[in-house]
């Protein structure tokens, strides 16, 4: 929900040694990812593992800023502690000041409102992105927002479930040993007759390329 500029330490970290690393990011650092393998850069021998993480758009810091200066009301020096979806699923936007104070926001809540940090702050280069799903990583996850039937149970439990796309080879080895080792509890997916456009509903002009599928 905000940037963060992981691959900028990426030369830093096979400096250090570290010869085994997975990456977890938005679709756009898996793509550069994809890159240095495509061109042959050493430091990509390194990473292990690409983990994708379902995306609509990154936001600039100032977004966050917005949010917990003016509408919760915390001075940023305030504030002690923050998270962008603290409990209960799905989650909200949730600051702690020193004093005592804590503003929040339902995460759902924020696509709505004007300006927030998804439509008055989002990266520029976001908005003509087609890449929401992380289709070049090993592994692609994000939230199950169409199945209402685990939306309506994970609210009740108040633990939500993740969609799991295993697209590579290695991303299958890594994902099963996870699984066996009781990592990762799975379950049925989505039944068969389950069109794949009705999985987002927020706004389908930005998922055409997703529904064509």
């Amino acid at each position: 929900y905000s940037v963060s500029q992981t691959l900028s330490v990426l030369g830093e970290a096979v400096d250090r040694g570290f010869t085994k690393m997975g990456i977890v990011g938005p679709p756009c650092y898996i793509i550069g990812l994809r890159k240095m393998q495509l061109y042959q850069q050493k430091m990509a021998d390194n990473i292990a593992l690409m983990v994708g993480l379902y995306c609509l758009s990154q936001t600039y810091i100032e977004g966050t800023e917005y949010m917990i200066r003016d509408r919760f009301g915390i001075p940023l020096e305030d504030v002690e502690r923050f998270a962008f979806r603290a409990e209960p699923y799905p989650g909200y936007m949730t600051a702690w000041s020193k004093t005592g104070e804590v503003g929040r926001c339902e995460l759902m809540a924020m696509w709505g409102m004007a300006p927030t940090i998804f439509i008055g702050f989002r990266l520029e280069r976001c908005m003509v992105c087609q890449e929401h799903l992380s289709e070049l990583a090993d592994i692609s996850c994000g939230d199950v927002w169409g199945r209402t039937d685990l939306q309506t149970e994970a609210v009740k439990e108040k633990v939500g479930h993740t969609e799991i796309f295993v697209r590579t080879e290695k991303g299958e080895q890594f994902f099963n040993a996870a699984v066996r080792d009781g990592y990762i509890h799975t379950m049925d997916g989505s039944p068969a007759e389950y069109p794949i456009e009705k999985h987002y509903r927020i706004n389908p002009g930005w998922f055409k390329r997703v529904g064509s599928q």
